[in-house]
């Protein structure tokens, strides 16, 4: 305890509340940290710059992105799932080795195609294992970061 104390510069009754206060500073400066990740795979900019691509009546996103954690990708795609109805989104999140896999489909999309059904065939392309979510939006894992683009494919090989 006095080696706490002495390290935070602070009394030993002090001690809790000097703790407390840094995992306060810490939590925010990692909040600050994912932020700042997002904000660099984006390009400086709250939405993705991708150009899509079209299949048929719809608009392919496919898109890898480098250090965003799964709920960051996940937020990305949502966002552009609510703002393109004829979207069917498959985008790749690579953070430490690891992929976070999220396949989305706008309303208009909604009909011929389901994101569970394709999370599935992104993830089974990257070596991971099944997946699932709702119709408009899912969510998988995947171990192979070399097999991302042959995952597109494969995605939107079954779209079109």
């Amino acid at each position: 305890m006095n080696n706490l104390s002495f390290n935070l510069k602070v009394k030993p009754q002090e001690l809790e509340e000097r703790v407390s206060a840094v995992q306060a500073q810490v939590k925010a400066l990692e909040k600050q940290l994912a932020e700042a990740k997002k904000k660099a795979a984006l390009g400086g900019a709250g939405v993705p710059k991708i150009d899509p691509e079209q299949i048929g009546e719809f608009k392919f996103y496919g898109h890898k992105f480098e250090g965003l954690e799964p709920n960051d990708v996940r937020g990305i795609a949502e966002d552009l799932r609510k703002k393109e109805p004829d979207a069917i989104i498959a985008f790749f999140g690579v953070n430490e080795g690891k992929i976070s896999i999220v396949t989305a489909v706008g309303d208009n999309a909604k009909a011929k195609h389901d994101a569970p059904s394709l999370v599935k065939i992104a993830s089974e392309a990257t070596g991971g294992k099944g997946g699932g979510g709702r119709p408009e939006l899912a969510q998988a894992g995947g171990v192979e970061v070399d097999k991302i683009e042959t995952a597109i494919e494969a995605v939107k090989g079954e779209i079109g």
